[in-house]
Order: C-alpha cells, then structure tokens, then sequence
C-alpha cells in the first residue's frame, strides 16, 4: 500500500494528517487524507493583523496570554478543519517510526515529537504539518507545495507554534514573561504609537539578573529558522506550545517588543527578530514586500535546504500580492545548484527593484574560513557579486554595515534617487554584465582601525596617514576624515576641532557620539545606546580608508588593492570598486568617494558625451 498517491496540482490539492488520540508515550498513529484548497473558503482572504478592535478585546479578556496547561480542543477560524503546524526540523537528521495509514513509516525524528505532545488524549486532530504531508521523496511535489505555502498556512484554522519540550529554564522563563505581562495596560492595543511605546517602557523588573532569564525563551531554536517567517507572518491566529503550556502569539511579540525597548537589554543574548516583524505589521507595517527586502530581514535566519531561504519568502512577495505567477528564475526548483539559485534570485531582485543595492550584501566574510567552506564543488567559483543569501550572518566573522549606515534594515528603494538601465543580457545566470564609467583608479588604501590613533591638531592630521608622492596626496583635515568614514553620515565645518590640544582621531569619534546620542538618536534608534554608534560609523567596520591615483578620498573594502577601478553604476547609490581579471571583472565591494554621489557623476560623464562602458564582472 502507497502511502501517497499523486495530487492534483491544478485543483490545489493537499494532504491532511488526521492524528489519532493518544498519550505523550504511546506509538503515533494518523492517516492522511487529501483536500482541495480551490474548494469553499479555499481562497477565503485573510485580514492579516488589521483588526485591533478584535485583538483590544481579546487582550482584554485574556492579557494576551492564554497561558496555562493546553485545553483539549478545536477552535475553529474558517471553513478549514485542520491547523497548520509550525516547527523545527533541526539540523540533526534522525528519524522515528509511527502507524501512518495502518502501517510503519518513517518520519523525521523532529517531527513525530512534536505530534506526540499535539495529539489529544480523547478526539482526534487534524493538522498540516510538512514532513509528512508532501511526498519528501517527490521533487516535483515539493516544488509545486512550496509555491502553495502560503495558501497552506492562510486555508488552515490557525497556525499551531511548537517552540519545543519544556525544559527548567524555559519554565523560569515563562513565570518571569508573566511578571511582565502583568505589568501591560489593558488599552495596550488602542493606544497611539507614542503612548504604546512609552507604555511598554514602563515595564521594569526587579534587577537586571532576572532578564537574563528570558534568554530561556528567545534562544528557542524555533525563532532562527527561516519558514517561521511565512508560517506565522502570513496567517493571523496563533497559538504557542512550550511542553504543555500554551501562549497567544501576542504574547510573544509583546515580550520582544519590550526586550528592544527597555534599557535592560544588553543582558539578553539576543532578541529574536520575528515577533517583532509581525508586531510592526500588526501596527501597520506592510506585510508583503520585495524579494530583496525580505531576503534582508531573513539573513540571520537558517534552513536546512539552502535553496529555501530564497523560495521560503515567496508567499510574502508583491507578486503573490498581485496574485501573479512567481517569475521563473525564483520558482522553486529543488534540481538546480545552489549557485545559479542564488545568482537567479539576486538577478530577479534586481529587475524587480529597478536597484543595485543587494550587490552590497555580497561583502561577507564566514566564520568557518573561505566562502567555499559553505559551498558543494559544483558551487565553486561563486560570482563575485552574488551575496551568498544561504550563510546566516549568524555565522559570519564580521557585520559589514550597508554604507548607508542601515546595519540590518533593509535599503528603501525611494531614499535615494538613482538612474537607471535595464541589465545586460548574459552568457549565463552567473554572469552579472552592468552599464556605467569608470571614475579612478586605487592608489593605497589603509584599514579605517589604523586611523584611531592618528594624531589631529588644529583640525589637520599630524603624520602622514598614506604613504604617496606629495602631489597625488588629498588635502586632509578632520572634516574630511569624518566624512568619509561615516560615508556621509557626519558633516562638520573646516573648523571643527580647530584648537592647540592635540587629540587622536578615536577620541574625536567619541565627542561626536557623545553629541550625536541624544533625542534626535533616540528617535531614530531606539533607548538602545549602542546603536548611535552604528549608525554614525558602523560604515567604517571592517573597511579601508583609500586615495585614488587622482588624489579623491574615499572608503571600501579591506579587500582592495592598488590598481583597481572605482566605477559608477547606473542603477547604484553608491560607486563599486571593481577587480580586473583576464577578460571580465571581480566585485569588490561598495565605497563611498568623497564629494559628488553616484548620480552626479553619471550626470558629469553624460554630459562630457562618454559613452557608457559594459563591465562583465564574476
């Protein structure tokens, strides 16, 4: 007997699990059964996170938490009779027998875990949950389910959250969630922005030993994975299990919510980014966005297919918006290598931008050694200019911030005005052929680090910061050093630091923090006081300070050498200083080039009547 039989793709079929009662230890048993999603309430429309009426009044009744032992029951929310199951695979790939259809069948071990604290002990349940439910075995299958996840998730009843077994610290945890639950007022929900801010600031708890108590929950591995993201943002009723203890996903926003604002935080390991993400389209945030802007939002996130950290963001495209067919080079396509996965979905992120901002994202450096440490044989080379969206920045060695001084939000598009040229046809997806001029050549760079103990006196450096012949060497003076290792983000007068006492340029950096972290930072950032920081020169991190043959200040990667281009792209905020090989071209990384922006000087060469140069780069 075959456990699964073909589905009918066009009719959007399914399989359901109707799980059989139980107790946690008995054997699991459960039978599949196939449903249709084009059916009645099939295409019903979700009203994502919108109605704060609604959610006022359940807060009211319940302070957002429904916390307490799991109750033998079925709420239903639509037409659908089955709950859709959202959990971690793990990286550890164990499997367990359970009674499917009335025979043994193997399944992850992950899995049939979480089914065994699921499973009622009188009724049966029925649920979606994805190892068992698609044909593992059945590319083609696969593909085609994963182009319906999002309708998967939406059809079902609710989302069920399984964050793991409880254990002692996540119970020490869920006693001191409570602590600040309580603390919440009831309006919560109905209040402005502002006094909804100033309310949960409020909250404090009695040392800041305790807060590290709630690393127990944010450090569940459930919060770090990467499907998490469509499974729970594109659905609106949720329930959460630790063990046997059940929670409202409000509940989990609410605690991140608080853990980002209060001044407690940096007892926290880390604060998961997804409570947050949904709590900002609870307020109002967009929910779906472009490919490019949710890659971004995702790059801490993990998978254990590489490939599903591009096709796991579909259902939350503009194009399923639109309710339009996904483009062909982003299709899930489980056959194709992990490289031109990549190289497609940078290549359709760029079409669809009309923007050249994620080739920033391709400046990475892993922890476990050389990019091809997290590459198959057939990956190798990987494209200069392709960010490798599968290495979580989790495991890289060092965040590079966006130049724009946006260390994990993703780039707005309309923030900066670009002008802009259709891609080149390629000889292959690998290939990346773009349009602009090339504006100068390196010289010398130096690591920015080498910079804090430069002496300045009277606004002037004190010894030579490159080594060059004095007619190729830029007139420096502080303003300019500030300008440039902040990419733009600080801009003082010629006399600023014009006095007799001599000063190393860190300690400068730390007058301009000073004056800089006060309620204009915080508007922007938050209490969190590391972030100013960031924010005015996290630019510079990881980076190098350079002079071009010209004499031009400007600052890029730590990977550029002398002789490299410095070009302007059309389509780019920023300059690119570009390797040369034998017959085509290496990314290196972004710059930013004191003085004109990347229009202006695609303007200037324009209206000097130079024709646009194609750069194949690798």
């Amino acid at each position: 007997m075959a456990f699964y039989h073909p589905l009918n793709f066009e009719r959007k079929e399914i399989r359901v699990l109707v799980l059989c009662p139980g107790l946690l230890d008995d054997v699991v048993q459960a039978r599949l059964q196939v449903v249709s999603l084009s059916g009645p309430g099939g295409s019903a429309q979700v009203q994502h996170y919108s109605d704060t009426g609604l959610l006022a009044r359940f807060y009211r009744q319940t302070r957002g938490l429904l916390f307490g032992p799991a109750r033998e029951q079925h709420e239903s929310h639509s037409d659908f009779a089955y709950e859709a199951v959202s959990y971690c695979w793990g990286r550890q790939k164990s499997f367990s027998t359970i009674k499917l259809n009335g025979m043994s069948f193997e399944a992850p071990a992950s899995a049939i875990d979480v089914l065994r604290y699921l499973r009622f002990r009188g009724i049966e349940r029925t649920l979606w949950i994805d190892a068992i439910c698609i044909n593992q075995q059945d590319i083609e299958e696969r593909e085609s389910q994963v182009m319906m996840m999002g309708s998967i998730y939406r059809a079902a009843s609710r989302t069920v959250v399984w964050l793991g077994p409880a254990k002692t610290y996540t119970q020490a945890a869920l006693e001191l969630a409570v602590v600040i639950w309580n603390q919440l007022p009831e309006d919560l929900m109905t209040m402005s922005p502002a006094d909804f801010r100033t309310a949960i600031r409020k909250v404090k708890l009695p040392n800041d030993t305790n807060v590290k108590t709630m690393n127990g929950i944010f450090q569940l591995e459930w919060f770090y994975r990467q499907w998490v993201l469509q499974e729970v943002v594109t659905t609106k009723h949720h329930i959460c299990y630790i063990g046997s203890q059940a929670m409202k996903w409000l509940g989990i926003e609410l605690l991140t919510v608080w853990a980002h604002e209060t001044k407690q935080w940096e007892n926290l390991r880390s604060i998961p980014a997804l409570p947050c993400l949904t709590s900002s389209i609870r307020r109002g945030a967009p929910l779906y966005q472009s490919l490019s802007a949710l890659a971004l939002q995702s790059r801490k996130l993990l998978s254990t297919d590489p490939k599903d950290k591009i096709f796991a963001l579909l259902s939350m495209t503009r194009w399923a918006e639109r309710g339009e067919a996904f483009p062909v080079p982003v299709r899930p396509n489980y056959r194709e290598s992990l490289k031109l996965c990549m190289c497609r979905a940078t290549k359709a992120m760029i079409i669809e931008d009309e923007d050249l901002s994620v080739l920033e994202e391709a400046e990475t450096e892993p922890y476990g050694g050389p990019i091809g440490c997290y590459m198959q044989q057939e990956d190798m080379p990987w494209p200069s200019w392709c960010p490798p969206w599968h290495i979580p920045r989790s495991e890289t060695k060092m965040v590079i911030h966006r130049l724009s001084g946006s260390w994990y939000v993703p780039h707005d598009s309309r923030s900066t005005p670009k002008r802009w040229k259709s891609l080149i046809q390629d000889e292959g997806d690998c290939i990346l052929t773009l349009q602009g001029f090339t504006v100068d050549l390196v010289s010398q760079s130096v690591p920015t680090y080498s910079l804090n103990s430069t002496k300045i006196r009277n606004s002037i450096p004190t010894e030579d910061i490159f080594d060059l012949e004095s007619q190729a060497k830029p007139a420096l003076r502080l303003n300019s050093l500030l300008e440039v290792v902040s990419a733009g983000r600080v801009s003082l007068d010629d006399n600023y630091g014009a006095e007799t006492e001599e000063k190393t340029f860190d300690e400068i950096k730390r007058e301009i923090l000073t004056r800089q972290a006060g309620d204009d930072a915080e508007e922007v950032v938050g209490s969190n006081s590391a972030y100013p920081k960031y924010s005015l020169f996290g630019a510079s991190a990881a980076r190098a300070l350079f002079v071009t043959q010209s004499g031009r200040l400007g600052l890029g990667s730590m990977n550029m050498k002398s002789g490299d281009k410095v070009v302007v792209f059309y389509g780019s905020a920023w300059p690119f200083v570009l390797a040369t090989e034998a017959e085509h071209y290496r990314l290196v990384g972004p710059c930013y080039l004191q003085g004109k922006m990347n229009d202006d000087l695609l303007a200037e060469f324009e209206a000097l009547g130079r024709a646009a140069e194609n750069f194949e780069i690798r």
